[in-house]
């Protein structure tokens, strides 16, 4: 896979960090707008919130954005773990939860739809590479 699908993938999930990603009436200090690293110490519960155990979850699948790239940028003789691509996917559909529909008046940012985007292309450009395929059944 060319390294550029790494680098925009890359670029999406960086931008992703310092763009608003929840407009919440209740959060202090201003503005209202969290950025994605803020989002992210919001849902560890490192910022005077109380975490639940889906918001935690959806915080460590930020570890599998590093692995992702690297996935990415390998030469394509290397094969990527063929987990690698599913493992994307359950991360994309988990980071969706915060879409879900709720009462509380939060609106989700830009930062949010290029944070959940980053892993959804991130999966799809690894089933391309062959990440997302079963082993080859013996005959």
């Amino acid at each position: 896979m060319k390294r550029a699908y790494a680098s925009a993938v890359g670029i999406t999930y960086l931008a992703a960090w310092f763009l608003p990603v929840v407009n919440d009436p209740d959060y202090t200090p201003k503005p209202r707008w969290l950025p994605g690293w803020d989002a992210l110490l919001v849902a560890l519960g490192l910022n005077d919130s109380t975490p639940t155990v889906l918001s935690v979850a959806s915080a460590f699948t930020n570890v599998l954005m590093p692995l992702a790239l690297s996935w990415l940028a390998r030469s394509p003789r290397k094969p990527v773990p063929k987990w690698s691509a599913w493992l994307l996917v359950a991360a994309t559909l988990l980071n969706l939860l915060w879409a879900w529909p709720s009462t509380d008046g939060l609106h989700l940012g830009a930062g949010y739809w290029l944070w959940t985007t980053s892993f959804c292309l991130a999966a799809v450009l690894l089933v391309l590479r062959g990440g997302g395929q079963a082993d080859p059944v013996p005959t």
